[in-house]
């Protein structure tokens, strides 16, 4: 009679009739049929090489693609390859009148399946229904497209242009994709014969993204780390406020293979239009607007509060808002869909005329130092500026900023006009200008002036609205490019800050700007009665934050001062009770030898 739950060691699988060979003290079985089988086999799933019998630790069938610890393998030494022994003595198997395939991963033929459930594909690792090549007696399972994939691929990828010829492998153990940057296995690569460039099939199949203000294209990926700056232009993580949108969306951005640029999902292209399944219409991205002056928004889809600085999905017909978090999965599944056409928007496009123009191959410092001269002893070009470099956020107020604000809401005309004061000289002693990050980027041409790419929308905007508003002190077209790029530099910056935000440090570098554009002659005195008002406004703000934010700094720290005179007064306590209270022998004997040995020099006694 066969023993219940008895295995055989070779192939792993109960043993349920006979005959099998046994040893009891042991406690091993062992078919007959596994017993005799042969040392040395052809196979016609590996016909190259014959495969040999070994008993191996661990191994990945090339077949079934399942993995073995410490079990028997017909293996191919010299292609490394193995093969199981349920696989190996399997006879084969066809699919009359069946639409299949003959993958070169798997020996068996696999018909085409119309599957429901979530079933996962070997060569993608993603799982869904629909349409596989598949094998159910060894469950494995390709995606119709991912089984029409070709085994030698030649074309230029834009991830990996230098080479062009590329093999498709299976790969069981881990592996770091070339472009994605994620570690993966149990899948299929494409590798490229010429170096070690590895790419999974999941970036294969994604359509490279283009960001307007970088030369090469990105992909969307997870960062190895989270970022706090992304390097976006116009990026919300730029600002001296940070949204708490970019901290709900860290596990998302857009990714340069050539070079380090990094752009956080919300910073970065997104696509136009989505469609929501909890929505009857689709959803379009709006930029960062105030609707009205209640000082409340909020996202529909969540309930909670919405940042209005920052871009959100807008119904117009319903006045339905959501988050771009509530509704990141549809927009990363058009990101890593067909793009070919959707029409993606970055940060702030909304605000300015789209046209950029033609890119000139250059950049604002090899216009003016290759065709002009003398500004640069205004500017200092070996380091970046950020507008408001040195600005605090206005939640963080200490000392100094309660006492500014504080005498801000005693504010007079004449105290305004002091503050004024205070502002240019200031200015008259500070450093020159460094030169914003936008000015390294390739300029292109704006009605004959050569504009930084991320300017040239602002540039279009000014002169449609303004004219042309350059002055006598340049004559030179370079010079002028020059000077209007600051003055764009300082609109855009204006046009990405909302008046809450804006800080006494801005002022004063958009009037440093400004009074640089009034020495160079040109017609400003919209943008400078303009700022005014702004200042004006700013100057407002700081003297509200004395009935609204400044008492619960001023209470807060209070409570603070008090707790540590509290903890001062009981130190005291101790302190003034030390010479009456009780001491242990310990303490008296140490503080006898202190007294004794207090002017002794530290080395005496031991000479």
């Amino acid at each position: 009679m066969i023993k219940k739950s008895i295995f055989c060691i070779i192939c792993d699988c109960y043993i349920t009739a006979g005959p099998y060979y046994v040893c009891d003290k042991c406690k091993y079985y062992i078919h007959e049929s596994c017993y005799a089988l042969p040392h040395q086999i052809d196979h016609s799933f590996h016909p190259s090489h014959a495969l040999t019998l070994y008993l191996r630790n661990g191994y990945w069938c090339g077949s079934c693609h399942k993995h073995f610890e410490d079990a028997l393998s017909y293996r191919c030494d010299e292609d490394d390859f193995d093969m199981d022994i349920e696989c190996a003595r399997m006879p084969p198997m066809t699919c009359e009148g069946q639409t299949h395939i003959q993958h070169f991963s798997h020996q068996h033929p696999m018909p085409l399946l119309e599957l429901g459930g979530e079933i996962q594909c070997f060569a993608c690792q993603s799982t869904s229904s629909g349409a596989f090549y598949g094998c159910t007696k060894c469950e494995y399972f390709l995606h119709k497209s991912c089984a029409e994939l070709p085994t030698n691929y030649e074309f230029r990828h834009p991830f990996h242009s230098d080479h062009g010829l590329y093999q498709l492998c299976v790969q069981h153990k881990p592996f770091c994709c070339s472009s994605c940057k994620q570690k993966t296995k149990y899948t299929f690569v494409f590798k490229c014969i010429f170096c070690d460039f590895m790419m999974c099939v999941k970036c294969h199949n994604k359509t490279p993204i283009k960001y307007k203000y970088h030369e090469h294209l990105l992909h969307l990926t997870e960062p190895c780390k989270y970022l706090d700056r992304c390097n976006a232009y116009d990026g919300y993580c730029q600002s001296s406020v940070v949204s708490k949108e970019l901290d709900a969306t860290k596990y998302h951005v857009f990714e340069c293979s050539d070079c380090s640029f990094v752009v956080h999902l919300p910073c970065g292209p997104l696509p136009r239009i989505i469609k929501h399944e909890n929505h009857l219409h689709s959803l379009s991205l709006a930029p960062s607007i105030i609707e009205d002056t209640s000082g409340e928004y909020y996202c529909d889809f969540c309930e909670t509060e919405r940042d209005p600085r920052v871009r959100f999905y807008h119904c117009e017909e319903c006045k339905y808002t959501a988050h771009i978090r509530c509704v990141i999965l549809e927009v990363l599944n058009v990101l890593n869909g067909d793009l070919k056409d959707v029409e993606l928007k970055v940060v702030r496009e909304d605000l300015w005329e789209n046209e950029i123009g033609k890119e000139e191959g250059l950049t604002v410092f090899d216009v003016i130092f290759g065709e002009a001269s003398g500004i640069e002893n205004y500017y200092i070009w070996e380091s970046t500026m950020n507008l408001d470099s040195h600005s605090t956020s206005h939640f963080k107020v200490e000392d100094e900023d309660i006492d500014e604000a504080i005498k801000f809401s005693r504010s007079s005309e004449n105290d305004f006009k002091s503050f004024m004061e205070d502002i240019s000289e200031l200015n008259r002693k500070r450093r020159p200008i460094e030169v914003p990050n936008n000015f390294k980027l390739k300029v292109v041409n704006v009605e004959g002036y050569k504009i930084p790419l991320t300017l040239a929308p602002v540039m279009r905007t000014l002169l449609h609205k303004y004219g042309d508003v350059s002055g006598s002190w340049v004559t030179a077209k370079e010079e002028k490019s020059f000077t209007y790029s600051i003055l764009c530099e300082v609109l855009k910056e204006m046009s990405s800050t909302i008046v809450e935000d804006v800080t006494k440090n801005m002022i004063c570098d958009w009037y440093y700007h400004l009074s640089f554009l009034e020495f160079a002659k040109f017609k400003i005195d919209f943008v400078l009665e303009h700022l005014k008002g702004l200042t004006h406004a700013f100057v407002g703000r700081q003297a509200k934050r004395v009935e609204d934010e400044i008492p619960t700094k001023l209470r807060r720290q209070i409570t603070k001062l008090e707790e540590e005179i509290a903890e001062k007064k009981a130190k005291l306590e101790i302190c003034e009770k030390f010479g009456t209270s009780s001491k242990s022998r310990f303490l008296e004997e140490g503080l006898n030898k202190a007294s004794e040995w207090k002017w002794k020099r530290a080395h005496q006694g031991l000479f």
